[in-house]
């Protein structure tokens, strides 16, 4: 294909016609040529100016893959001080080890979530949810609590003992706990309870329990545990309890 002259029509006058070879580029509006099948260049996102190169809390610590002054991934740290991945990621935190209780009259901790010192703020919240199976026989009773530091730590919410039917076998039992610091000398909870009422169908009466007051007041200069515990009233190996799935984090 033979040139063909860009730049003026005829009749006009100017500099000298640019031409263009139209079977490998084209002519852009600042002037120069462009070949319209190479591939765009790759675009290399830039590495954000601002950011954290770690973050600790509730979640535990994590130390970005970058220059100490820049972080891998861009962090928001909201009013409470809670480090957010942009993109809607929140450090959550691996709860403590679970508890297969049987035999017990004496308050025990089914599962907790551990928060480091000092990390509860104003506005400070966490959150646990919690699910497994227990066992009982005769009509012993079970009754439940969210403490903050561990087994015989700061009571902050209970569920009075709930008094059971009959003989049940592996029955569901679900719970949701949260914690909230409205300083950080002072938390207060609430609990909501299912507990099944038979194996075979899955049933669940539903139960709460929440802090009496509007602020109880705790120590958090130390690192404590969140914890959901449980009481028995009758010991027997029959009257069982077990927190199978769970998972925690710090909300706010």
């Amino acid at each position: 294909m033979t040139d063909l002259k860009i730049g003026r029509d005829t009749g006009q006058s100017g500099g000298t016609a640019l031409t263009a070879d139209l079977t490998g580029t084209f002519q852009r509006k600042d002037g120069s040529f462009q070949n319209p099948f190479n591939p765009i260049p790759a675009q290399a996102l830039p590495t954000p100016a601002q950011g954290v190169s770690a973050f600790s809390g509730a979640g535990g610590t994590s130390t970005a893959a970058a220059a100490a002054s820049v972080s891998s991934l861009p962090l928001a740290v909201s009013a409470t001080g809670l480090m957010v991945a942009q993109g809607g990621v929140v450090p959550g935190s691996i709860l403590t080890a679970a508890s297969n209780l049987n035999t017990f009259t004496s308050e025990a901790q089914l599962a907790g979530l551990s928060i480091p010192a000092n990390d509860p703020v104003p506005g400070a919240t966490y959150y646990m949810k919690l699910g497994g199976v227990f066992g009982c026989t005769g009509t012993p009773t079970f009754a439940f609590g969210l403490r903050y530091g561990g087994a015989a730590g700061t009571s902050i919410a209970a569920i009075a003992a709930i008094t059971q039917g009959g003989t049940l076998t592996a029955a569901p039992w679900e719970a949701e706990c949260v914690l909230t610091f409205w300083s950080a000398i002072l938390a207060t909870g609430f609990i909501r309870l299912g507990l099944g009422t038979s194996a075979a169908t899955g049933a669940l009466s539903p139960f709460a329990g929440s802090a009496a007051a509007a602020g109880v007041a705790v120590v958090t200069t130390s690192a404590k545990v969140m914890s959901f515990t449980v009481t028995c009233g009758t010991s027997n190996a029959a009257n069982t309890i077990s927190a199978l799935t769970g998972y925690g984090m710090r909300l706010a």
